[in-house]
């Protein structure tokens, strides 16, 4: 018997040394001793596992064991039922390109240890599931041993196992990559980049003519995808295999591509599908994005003239989305476009709307066109909104649906108006108490997107969406506060300025009668910042210039001593001085020199104190990543100088894990504001793995495509329920820990409370929502949109007498500087670009301005203008506005809440042009 085992060996051993797993059969052979099972079992390396198994086979004695083993592999599943059909002959017509892969597994398994790092992107917990029809159990459990080691280990065993099964596996593993949407960071999508590196790899090892090996050749592998010379592509071993496999490079087409989605993604589209206006309601991480793809490719092939117009609330997204869109479906040149603030091009939107098939863009921008043209909307086949629960009051969405509304009630179905589409994870309660007002903030949502059905959630395929989802609940860690020397003295400081400032007010209490003057909140809050924000914005505009200015210097003092209470309270008390020493580096006193005698008597002197609640922080992060290196951390926290300070906090204990900032572009890099390319460096690195740890603002919960983590820190930080979702949303990785750290007694620790209750609050309403008659919620909604037509036409007759009265009375006004109330120029010194951009066309402004131009480096580029510089107040150096090159003409472009606008008697400030109390009417001209 044994002779025949050997010479059966001599021919599939090679073949079986590459696909089998010996011990998922070991059960069907009952006489095996012991010791040779245990051995084999014990066994980690894979291919001495089958050749101690073949040892056996041809050293057993017992009669029929050939057949015994076949038998095995005949009923067993998945590999072991292939591996008995390619024995069996049935796959004859494989065996010549099977042989070729079993040459090519070793350069498969090294090209993936090479590529690593890249594909720490996957889930591949998530993986090990959706390949389960090639593993058997052992195999599962093996994988899903490692997973506690985390992610960069369970792609290791994932490899190491998933080369060894049939050839197949590749191209489902390309395939699924491109279903999840993952994305590389110089790439756009991972799918792309690996079949391009699969040829660049085949070139360099392909290239061994004088018999150098491949392992010789490892060392000098240039990184990962970062090759463009793809040119000659000899064909070897690895693309034998994807030719075998029907692998191609993935080329734009003008076919679009077919999406393979979830049968969850399924039901959520299905509505859409149908042609109706649908609010998709789906968590974090479903692949709600996937779902408006597949919608828009659907719409297209039934309406191949039909104009689509995607909408996103942050600017970040447009590209976001854009790049996800065209990497996914692979658009023919042409197909997409992408309008911003900061891509903005000379041509009109409804030209680049109408000139291309899907256009990704804010919504600003859209309204601002159809406020010249209403009647465009019309034009529009599907409008998208993402995170649709912005849809409410005066946001740009809700303007937008306003014309839409509008010209449905104008044309009457005479003229056909765009789907709808809204998506969002949590249609939010409006801060409703009770379930029934949250349920009658949802319906107002629906009648705004003109929704008439209830929302769309996942119902029939819940347990399948329980598996590509992970429930991450909030657990409270709370802080018991310890007063140091610096709060002492810092809310003394704050303190004697509040009663100096009581001084000003009784003093000048006629002039003051129309200013908040009754302080409540407690120094070291958000509340007392907002205060003081609110106090030097309505001082701005008194009649008396030098109480204006007295007052705005300390409201600035005061809210400056407050971020510094606030550092002290969340980090160091070291942090804090060195705040309050940059503000005073910057600081001009001249207006209220007793300032500054105030902070030489009361300002806190330098220390030593870590707050408990950063100890706590710093304790979670140790055993976390003591336990799993492979961890990825986000940590929200209030404001920009906390992330900033919190990042050099972190420097010191945690340099290995490279923590970074993620703020908004909305103030200086002194202020702790970011650049949109640092914004991107700094995901690109938390996504690839070389930054374990993001401290974040609010803009990191709605907007940012960052990747997966398992740990999700609130630092003394609670918004709203929808912000609580998105947060939670952050933590997508298995097994995700989700904590708010805050002190014992704080307000948050109540809003997050409430967050929890209202939550489930919306999940009763969406629930009662979907439970009601059909007929009856479409009447609801109706009569919403009759009491929302109401309001539209109030607004807008209050809108038309404000235009009048402006025209009417043909004012003219000066700006004055904000904070010094020296004149800038007139508001009929004004000319526009395409009514985004409001050029001074003053003769004398130069002489009034200060012009800082920033070295050529800093330059932002947007269309046909060109940021060179800023405009500054010649007399305090406040912001007034850009300095900008177009075509090649350098312009002065101020931003209007920069000044307060003087006519005789009035003062006024306003937030936007166009809310200014006069029109600009001409274009300017070169």
């Amino acid at each position: 018997m044994g002779e025949s085992v050997k010479y059966f060996m001599s021919h599939w051993g090679p073949f079986l040394k590459i696909f089998l797993a010996p011990r998922s059969i070991l059960n069907n052979f009952p006489h095996m001793e012991d010791d040779v099972r245990k051995q084999i079992t014990d066994e980690g390396n894979k291919i001495k596992q089958v050749e101690l198994f073949i040892k056996y086979l041809e050293e057993c004695e017992e009669p029929g064991i050939l057949q015994a083993f076949l038998d095995a592999l005949r009923n067993s599943q998945g590999t072991g039922q292939w591996i008995a059909d390619v024995l069996d002959g049935k796959l004859d017509h494989q065996l010549g390109k099977c042989e070729e892969y079993m040459q090519d597994v070793p350069q498969i398994k090294k090209l993936f240890i090479l590529i690593k790092k890249d594909l720490n992107v996957i889930d591949f917990e998530d993986f090990t599931s959706f390949f389960s029809h090639h593993l058997d159990t052992e195999e599962k459990e093996e994988i899903q041993s490692v997973f506690v080691k985390g992610n960069s280990a369970a792609g290791t065993a994932f490899f190491s196992i998933i080369v060894r099964k049939p050839p197949s596996w590749l191209k489902e593993f390309l395939e699924e990559i491109e279903g999840q949407h993952y994305i590389h960071k110089l790439h756009g999508s991972l799918a792309a980049a690996l079949r391009e590196y699969f040829f660049f790899y085949e070139e360099r090892t392909s290239d061994n003519r004088d018999g150098e090996t491949i392992e010789s050749q490892t060392h000098a592998e240039p990184e990962p995808f970062e090759s463009n010379n793809f040119d000659q592509r000899p064909k070897t071993s690895l693309l034998r295999c994807m030719d075998m496999l029907n692998i191609t490079r993935g080329e734009h087409s003008g076919s679009i591509k077919q999406l393979k989605l979830r049968n969850y993604q399924l039901e959520l589209a299905e509505q859409a599908l149908q042609g109706n206006n649908s609010l998709i309601v789906a968590p974090t991480g479903t692949g709600k994005t996937l779902v408006a793809q597949h919608i828009c490719t659907e719409h297209l092939r039934r309406n191949p003239n039909s104009k689509i117009v995607f909408l996103v609330p942050r600017v970040v997204l447009v590209e976001q989305q854009h790049d996800a869109f065209d990497s996914q479906m692979k658009y023919e040149q042409g197909m997409l476009c992408k309008i911003s603030s900061e891509n903005t091009t000379n041509a009109a939107p409804n030209f680049l709307i109408m000139g291309h098939k899907i256009t990704f863009m804010t919504p600003q921008i859209l309204f601002n066109y159809l406020e010249k043209d209403c009647d465009f909307i019309n034009e529009l086949g599907l409008l998208i909104y993402d995170e649709c629960h912005h849809a409410m009051k005066g946001d740009p969405y809700n303007s937008i649906m306003k014309v839409y509304h509008d010209n449905l009630t104008k044309y009457n179905g005479a003229k056909p108006l765009p789907q709808v589409i809204g998506m969002t994870a949590s249609p939010g309660v409006g801060g409703a108490k009770s379930v029934q007002a949250a349920t009658q903030h949802i319906k107002r949502l629906l009648a705004n997107l003109n929704v008439t059905t209830a929302p769309v959630e996942v119902i029939e395929n819940k347990k399948e969406l329980g598996k590509h989802t992970t429930e991450t609940t909030c657990e409270i860690r709370r802080i018991d506060r310890k007063k140091t020397q610096f709060q002492e003295n810092m809310v003394t400081l704050i303190n004697k300025i509040w009663e100096n400032l009581k001084i000003e007010f009784e003093k000048a209490e006629n002039e003051v009668k129309d200013i908040d003057t009754n302080l409540k909140a407690k120094p070291g809050t958000q509340a007392f910042e907002a205060w003081c924000v609110q106090l030097r914005e309505s001082s701005s505009t008194l009649r008396n210039d030098k109480l204006s200015q007295r007052l705005q210097e300390y409201a600035q003092h005061l809210r400056e001593y407050n971020n510094s209470l606030m550092i002290d309270y969340d980090l160091t008390s070291t942090e804090a001085c060195d705040y309050v020493t940059q503000f005073w580096c910057n600081a001009c006193t001249t207006v209220v020199p007793e300032l500054e005698q105030l902070h030489e008597d009361y300002a806190p002197k330098r220390e030593y104190h870590t707050s408990p609640i950063l100890r706590k922080l710093f304790e979670i992060l140790t055993a976390e990543f003591v336990d799993f290196p492979e961890s990825k951390c986000i940590i929200f926290v209030r404001t920009r100088c906390i992330a900033k300070a919190l990042v050099t906090c972190l420097m010191e204990d945690f340099y290995d894990l490279k923590p970074k900032q993620l703020t908004g572009v909305g103030a200086s890099a002194g202020d702790g504001g970011m650049t949109r390319v640092e914004q991107e460096d700094t995901i690109s690195s938390f996504r690839d793995g070389s930054t374990k740890i993001i401290v974040a603002t609010s803009v990191a919960e709605e907007g940012f495509d960052i990747p997966a983590c398992n740990l999700v820190i609130a630092y003394n930080y609670s918004t709203n329920e929808i912000g609580h979702v998105q947060r939670q949303g952050r933590g997508r990785a298995k097994e995700s820990k989700m904590f708010l750290l805050a002190y014992e007694g704080s307000a948050l620790i109540h809003q997050e409370e409430t967050n929890i209750a209202q939550l489930e609050c919306s999940r009763e309403a969406l629930k009662q929502i979907r439970n009601t008659n059909s007929t009856i919620l479409e009447q609801e909604i109706k009569e919403f949109q009759r009491l929302l037509k109401v309001e539209r036409e109030s607004e807008r007759s209050a809108a038309q007498r404000q235009i009048e009265g402006a025209i009417a009375s043909n004012k003219i006004w000066t700006f004055l500087c904000k904070k010094c109330k020296k004149v800038a120029t007139t508001s009929d010194k004004f000319q526009h670009i395409n009514h985004q951009h409001h050029v001074v066309v003053d003769a004398g402004f130069i002489e009034r301005a200060e012009i800082v131009q920033y070295p050529a480096i800093k330059h932002k580029v947007f269309g046909e203008q060109t940021i060179i510089g800023i405009v500054k107040c010649k007399s305090c150096r406040s912001d007034w506005g850009a300095y900008m090159r177009h075509r090649q003409q350098p312009i002065s472009v101020l931003k209007i809440v920069n000044f307060v606008l003087q006519h005789e008697e009035d003062r006024i400030t306003v937030k936007q042009w166009k809310k200014s109390p006069f029109n600009v009417h001409k274009e300017f001209m070169e």
